[in-house]
């Protein structure tokens, strides 16, 4: 995989996602819904809910078709896409994100130094 530089930073605020990237479950990877595309490679800081902080790099980025949101639910933090789908309208003045993003996390204890 060909890195890119640091472009930016990511947020996870809804509770359900902060609890799944904060527990001993999460598999170092991460789905999110977002309108903005993000480039294979891309690295970034994931913030979670301003309480942990992780490297992050773009995987893959994917339309957000019903087929996609059933591959990548599992690492959304979500029970079920439909639950998905509706925090991620909540977030998106009532409308679905055009893209996933699937985030791989590499845990970095100077990111979260006081």
């Amino acid at each position: 995989m060909k890195w890119l530089k640091m472009v930016g930073r990511i947020k996870f605020t809804h509770p359900k996602v902060v609890e799944y990237l904060l527990s001993e479950e999460c598999p170092g990877f991460v789905a999110t819904m977002r309108n903005r595309p993000r480039r294979v490679g891309e690295q970034l800081i994931v913030d979670v809910g301003g309480i942990r902080r992780f490297w992050g790099y773009v995987v893959s980025c994917v339309r957000a078709t019903q087929e996609n949101i059933e591959k990548y639910v599992e690492y959304s933090g979500f029970s079920t896409s439909k639950e998905w789908i509706e925090a991620a309208k909540k977030l998106h003045k009532g409308r679905v994100p055009r893209y996933i993003v699937f985030l791989g996390l590499i845990d970095d204890t100077s990111l979260n130094k006081g």
